[in-house]
């Protein structure tokens, strides 16, 4: 049975990554964790140093997810791997099979998983989810590690606009991708994890780095294609 490397790009995840990191732990189709520590201020390194066998990259500074994640990827021992933001609610082992199985089965060649949004007005993300029943932005994702090289080769200043780079690879050279529904995994909002005004000040940051990675008109093309190709799991 093929192993996977299971990457978690984090950014001031203290209070939430124990919670994802214990879900992982133990499963037997994971081979290794790696997390990328993003230049976090708060605790996260001494949290995840508390798990055995979690392998940690640390960054001095703040480099963007997108960096977090090419680094966890060249680092990743398998060439299966798998990507978890370090925010999740709910996670469990039966959620990272789900995501697993139709890749490592070659029923599809990349996963992407569809979580249950907490449902805040303040999340656009949560209309579009909704509206279109996939998760276009889902940091959640299984594929292999030299295809993801290849799709944000040059591009690790992407920030949080790396989803939609590896979104537009997958429309454009067709590549079979399938969204796996996660009905009890919710993502802590910016909001209530930074309070109401830095969280907004994060979603326009995150917004900005989407829309320099592709334009407005452009994106919404790409969520429609996306939701037409699905091969729903």
């Amino acid at each position: 049975m093929e192993q996977i490397t299971c990457i978690i790009p984090s950014y001031n995840e203290a209070p939430r990554i124990g919670n994802v990191l214990n879900a992982i732990k133990g499963h037997p189709s994971i081979r290794e964790i790696v997390v990328v520590d993003d230049g976090s201020k708060d605790s996260t390194t001494e949290v995840v140093s508390r798990f055995k066998g979690v392998r940690l990259i640390s960054f001095r500074r703040n480099k963007g997810k997108a960096a977090a994640m090419v680094r966890g990827a060249e680092a990743a021992k398998t060439e299966l791997i798998m990507f978890l933001d370090a925010d999740l609610v709910g996670l469990t082992k039966k959620d990272i099979t789900s995501l697993i199985t139709p890749v490592r089965q070659k029923k599809v060649e990349i996963t992407m998983s569809r979580r249950d949004h907490v449902g805040s007005c303040l999340s656009w993300m949560d209309l579009v989810t909704r509206l279109i029943r996939i998760g276009p932005l889902s940091g959640e994702r299984v594929m292999r590690k030299n295809l993801f090289l290849k799709m944000i080769r040059g591009k690790k200043k992407t920030g949080f606009g790396v989803e939609t780079l590896v979104n537009e690879y997958i429309i454009k050279h067709r590549i079979p991708f399938a969204v796996v529904d996660w009905k009890r995994v919710k993502q802590n909002e910016k909001f209530v994890k930074r309070g109401f005004w830095k969280g907004i000040k994060m979603e326009l940051v995150m917004c900005r780095q989407i829309l320099r990675a592709i334009p407005l008109h452009k994106l919404v093309v790409q969520f429609a294609l996306l939701a037409l190709r699905n091969n729903k799991f």
